[in-house]
């Protein structure tokens, strides 16, 4: 059994050394996906975030994964599509103008 193994049953069992062992372990990979993704540090932080949530729910998925350094990757960059679909949008309300400018534009 591959270390990146026994952190994933020991975060299963909600050990909280397992939990800290695993982040250490893949925060720096996939901050470094994030960043890459992102426009900025602060869209990366909140990307890490919504990965490790996702990672997290799925994570009794990983057990069956031949690699699950590739299975971490895919779930990163699934999120990471969810999190700029969410971003898309919000930039779309943001850059909305109200009906009567918009109006006064045309006129």
């Amino acid at each position: 059994m591959t270390n990146s193994r026994m952190l994933i049953e020991g975060v299963l069992a909600a050990e909280p050394e397992a939990f800290d062992s695993f982040y250490d372990l893949t925060f720096p990979s996939l901050y470094a996906f994030a960043v890459r993704e992102t426009a900025s540090r602060e869209e990366a932080q909140r990307l890490c975030r919504e990965i490790y949530e996702a990672v997290l729910e799925a994570l009794p998925e990983a057990r069956g994964a031949v690699a699950v350094e590739a299975w971490l990757l895919g779930k990163a960059k699934e999120a990471a599509r969810v999190f700029a679909a969410g971003r898309g949008r919000r930039q779309t309300l943001r850059v909305r103008r109200p009906d009567c400018v918009a109006e006064s534009a045309t006129k």
